[in-house]
């Protein structure tokens, strides 16, 4: 064996000296070895691994972080980006970007994290969206967009006149609505009217009770089931609503859904009411009926024409935007149509800006207030229009119409 010879300092100062960028540059990284980071050979200097290079080992190298560039590309879209964007033709599989949006704008504002902007392109979005705390959803370069809570109904047949109907099931209570287009139509009433603002009303006569309507020019048919609204009182701040229990000729019996708040509000000789909820009522056209038991909606469209010629559309959604609980969101340049927006208590720093909103809320009856009993029309004061509730809440150039 070659016996072990130890070095002198004077052996050491005899050796070639390394330069001294050679060694910081030798500790790269090893993701940077085929860039400016790499190790260089310098002409006076000895290598510092004189082993043979192996070729296939970098390019190896290179065809995996290729791999993993297109692999990040697919799992992570956008993911180094604080903007993505949404299309009505779109795709929620796609990466979210300007030339492949999401499909709708729930996708965006779940993936989005805080600080990101979700850009909507023009068209309809038929969503109700609650998204992230902390992002801002809105029109893109001022493109024109719309949140829509309808839904078209088709398949009508005949059914009596001019009357037809379709199998449709929506809710139960009082929120429906029924447009052709974007315009509303009436839910079916005696006497007719189609201005919710200024309503046709009828005239209560001698005999009348809180618990009995007299009128003489009622039509004769079956009333029991249909609602009444009522505006009696000597100051009849508010309206009452109630269901007729049984109907006879020329008088219904009804039960009221809040108390009576006398002699402010209360039914009374004099009163104005209109009757509605029947498909007794409807009588003419642009007039509508929904049989919530039956799943059978009823229409006499405008000039009598078929509807299934038209745009028929019936409210499907109350909401287009829930921010419940949410914080530094902002919603920008959106239309909504037949839905609106909603917050509480726990919201913070909501920004509504250039909102431009129609038919945001619809109610038929004012049920009792459980914390104000007899004025129900205290009742929906928390649930109609846009509500803004929370702290350092913040709106701008907001126009609501129809509501």
């Amino acid at each position: 064996m070659p016996r072990k010879t130890k070095m002198t300092a004077g052996d050491a100062a005899a050796l070639p000296s390394i330069p001294e960028g050679l060694i910081s540059q030798s500790v790269s990284s090893p993701m940077s070895a085929c860039g400016p980071g790499a190790l260089r050979r310098w002409p006076d200097a000895a290598p510092v691994n004189p082993r043979p290079r192996r070729p296939k080992q970098s390019v190896r190298r290179l065809a995996a972080r290729a791999l993993f560039a297109v692999l990040l590309s697919i799992v992570l879209p956008s993911a180094w980006s604080a903007d993505f964007f949404v299309a009505p033709g779109g795709s929620d599989t796609g990466p979210g970007t300007i030339a492949k949006p999401f499909r709708t704008i729930q996708k965006c504002a779940t993936i989005a994290p805080s600080g990101a902007t979700c850009y909507l392109r023009a068209g309809t979005y038929a969503e109700t969206v609650t998204p992230n705390s902390g992002i801002t959803i809105t029109a893109y370069d001022d493109e024109v967009v719309t949140i829509d809570g309808t839904e078209r109904v088709s398949g009508w047949v005949p059914f009596s006149g001019r009357i037809y109907k379709a199998s449709v099931s929506l809710p139960g209570d009082d929120t429906n609505q029924l447009f052709v287009g974007r315009e509303m139509m009436t839910e079916a009433r005696w006497p007719n009217g189609d201005d919710l603002f200024r309503p046709n009303w009828a005239v209560a006569q001698q005999g009348t009770t809180p618990a009995t309507l007299v009128d003489s020019r009622l039509p004769a048919a079956n009333w029991v089931g249909a609602k009444m609204r009522i505006w009696s009182g000597e100051d009849p701040w508010s309206p009452l609503t109630g269901t007729v229990t049984s109907s006879a000729t020329g008088s219904l019996a009804l039960s009221l859904d809040a108390a009576t708040n006398p002699p402010y509000f209360v039914p009374q000789p004099g009163g104005y009411y209109f009757v509605f909820g029947s498909l007794a009522a409807l009588d003419t056209e642009r007039e509508w009926h929904h049989d919530s038991a039956a799943g059978m909606l009823y229409f006499w469209a405008p000039d009598g024409v078929d509807p299934n010629t038209l745009d028929v559309r019936a409210k499907r959604r109350t909401l287009a935007f829930d921010l419940s609980g949410r914080s530094e969101v902002t919603l920008r340049n959106i239309r909504l149509f037949a839905c609106t927006i909603t917050t509480d208590f726990a919201s913070r720093n909501v920004t509504l800006d250039g909102i431009a909103a129609s038919y945001v809320s619809h109610y038929s009856r004012l049920p009792d207030n459980p914390s104000n009993p007899g004025n129900g029309a205290w009742h929906y004061t928390d649930k109609s229009g846009i509500v803004l509730r929370g702290s350092a809440t913040h709106w701008a150039g907001e126009i609501a119409t129809r509501s």
